[in-house]
């Protein structure tokens, strides 16, 4: 499904370069689940921001199935991203004002989806992750474990082929971390790939392959 070959990233500053990836190359299987570990500074958020093409290598190329992400247009960029990929967040990134059903159908209004069909998925959804008496409720009336469902409910919203996780746990307390982590699996168990960095190594059980990250490599 993923192929990240030699990709390496450096960022310009004041005259100074500094490598936040050097020379990864990285294959991710259709149905995998995949933990990328390591510690803060590892290069594991840029290498996911990468994967999500929110961010361009320095060197290297990166196949999706039979797409070449170094080959697209900004625009065309866009249009991938929001066809093939989901992204889940440490912060939740849930709108304050909305409901827990409004947040999972904002990104359906701007596929063009038609408000009765929002509607209808976003309420699967949100019975999917356990929300079906929480649909009403706003991100300060649910606990930090209930804002995360809603926000993974989302990211799953247009159906993605791929699920990328950035420290979806990192607020969490450990029995919430639990529970959130085996409804990934379960996710990815029904057929999505989820890829997920943290520095957490003991969530590594949960994977079917792991990724050990330090100063900017895959070690």
């Amino acid at each position: 499904m993923i192929t990240l070959s030699n990709i390496s990233k450096k960022y310009q500053g004041r005259g100074v370069s500094t490598a936040a990836l050097n020379d990864v190359s990285l294959r991710v299987d259709q149905g995998e689940f995949v933990i990328i570990y390591g510690k803060s500074g590892c290069g594991k958020s840029t290498l996911l921001n990468i994967l999500g093409t929110m961010d361009k290598p320095t060197d290297g190329t990166y196949h999706f199935k039979d797409t070449d992400i170094g080959s697209l247009k900004f625009s065309e960029l866009s249009q991938f991203r929001n066809r093939h990929i989901g992204f889940i967040f440490q912060s939740f990134y849930l709108i304050n004002e909305f409901t827990a059903l409004a947040n999972v159908e904002m990104p359906l209004g701007y596929a063009g989806i038609g408000k009765g069909e929002r509607r209808r998925r976003a309420e699967e959804l949100l019975k999917m992750v356990g929300l079906e008496n929480k649909m009403k409720n706003k991100p300060s009336q649910l606990s930090g474990g209930e804002q995360q469902r809603v926000a993974i409910a989302r990211s799953l919203a247009a159906a993605p082929s791929l699920l990328l996780a950035d420290e979806p746990t990192g607020n969490l307390d450990e029995k919430t971390t639990d529970d959130i982590m085996a409804l990934l699996k379960r996710i990815n168990q029904e057929g999505t790939t989820v890829i997920m960095v943290t520095h957490n190594v003991d969530l590594a059980h949960y994977a079917d392959k792991v990724v050990h990250m330090a100063d900017g490599r895959i070690v």
